[in-house]
């Protein structure tokens, strides 16, 4: 079945991972035409996520609580360099929490505004807030 582009998400992601206590992580969840409908600044302690890789995966459980089941695909995007050399094990991970949607990873030359704000705030707050707009 061909995929509109109104079942598309797309997903900014941040992490922020200069505070030694823990990873700020910025995520904006946006509809296809790029209007944001959900945004998350994660605070993900190093004592519970050791590792980026840990954090990032932990994201990815988060971000899928919030996508709308109709939306059947999911764009990740952000300046993570596992978005580049290990895109097979962010989908596979993704695709733990995917519900059968698929995903696709896409690496930015640029931090992305909105999502790269997010982050700073968790990590300078230490606490984590998920709004939906």
């Amino acid at each position: 079945m061909p995929m509109n582009d109104k079942e598309i998400t797309f997903a900014q992601v941040v992490i922020f991972g200069k505070d030694p206590q823990g990873y700020g992580v910025g995520v904006e969840l946006c509809n296809f035409d790029r209007t944001p409908y959900a945004i998350m600044s994660l605070w993900l302690p190093k004592v519970e996520f050791p590792s980026q890789r840990q954090s990032l995966f932990n994201t990815f459980e988060e971000v899928f609580k919030y996508i709308p089941e109709n939306h059947r695909h999911v764009k990740f995007r952000g300046c993570i360099s596992w978005f580049t050399h290990r895109v097979y094990e962010m989908k596979r991970k993704a695709g733990m929490y995917a519900d059968g949607r698929t995903t696709s990873f896409h690496y930015l030359e640029h931090k992305p505004g909105v999502a790269f704000c997010l982050a700073v705030d968790a990590t300078s707050r230490k606490t984590t807030i998920i709004e939906e707009l």
